[in-house]
C-alpha cells in the first residue's frame, strides 16, 4: 500500500475492517469508506506541507483580526480578499504600515485562506520583497513582477499604543493622522 501511496489505508485497514464490520456496511460502502480516508487524509498532508512550505512567523486568521480597531482597514475589501480571485487574475498584494497596524496578521490570513482553497503561498517580510525586486531589477523582470499587485496602505495607531491607552499608561489625546508607510515597512503574501 506505501508504493501506490495510500497511507491512510496502510496505516487505518484494521480499524476502517473493524468499523465496517460493527456497522454491517456493504463492500460498496466499505470501498467508499476506504476512499474517503483516503481522500481525506492526502488533503491534510497537503495543506500541512503548503502551511510549512509558507513559512508563516505564527498562526493568525482573518476571522480573529479586529476590524473595528484598524478603521482603515476596509472589512470588506478583506473578505473579498479571502475568496482569492486576486491570485487567479494574477495579483500579488502588498501591505504598507507603520508597525502594529495589524500587516502581519492580515498577510497571514489571507495566506491561510488561500491554501485552504488549494494554492501554494509563500510569506516574505518586506526586506525580503525588496531583496527579490531587486534581483529582478537586474535580470530586467521587475515591471512582470510589478505590473499585477493590489497594494493597501493601513494607518492609524499600533496596537502597542492602543493597549497602552486603554490601560491608562498613555495620555488619551486626539489621535493624528498617521504618517504615510515608508516603502521599506510591509508585509507581503503571495500565491
Amino acid at each position: 500500500m506505501t508504493e501506490l501511496r495510500l497511507i491512510a489505508l496502510r496505516d487505518q485497514l484494521d480499524t476502517m475492517l473493524d468499523e465496517a464490520t460493527r456497522a454491517k456496511l456493504s463492500y460498496r460502502d466499505l470501498v467508499a469508506l476506504i476512499c474517503r480516508r483516503e481522500i481525506d487524509s492526502k488533503l491534510t498532508r497537503r495543506i500541512s506541507r503548503r502551511f510549512k512550505y509558507a513559512h508563516f512567523p505564527m498562526h493568525r486568521e482573518l476571522d480573529d483580526f479586529d476590524f473595528s480597531a484598524q478603521p482603515s482597514v476596509d472589512e470588506v475589501q478583506f473578505r473579498e480578499l479571502e475568496s482569492c480571485r486576486w491570485i487567479n487574475h494574477g495579483d500579488n498584494i502588498l501591505l504598507l504600515g507603520p508597525p502594529g497596524v495589524g500587516k502581519t496578521h492580515l498577510a497571514i490570513g489571507l495566506g491561510r485562506a488561500a491554501i485552504h482553497q488549494d494554492y501554494d503561498v509563500k510569506y516574505t517580510t518586506s526586506l525580503a520583497l525588496a531583496a527579490s525586486l531587486s534581483e529582478a531589477r537586474d535580470r530586467g523582470t521587475l515591471d512582470r513582477v510589478l505590473h499585477h499587485r493590489i497594494v493597501i496602505a493601513i494607518r492609524g495607531e499600533s496596537y502597542r499604543l492602543r493597549e497602552k491607552r486603554q490601560a491608562g499608561m498613555v495620555p488619551n489625546t486626539a489621535s493624528i493622522g498617521a504618517e504615510p508607510a515608508d516603502e521599506g515597512e510591509g508585509q507581503h503574501a503571495s500565491a
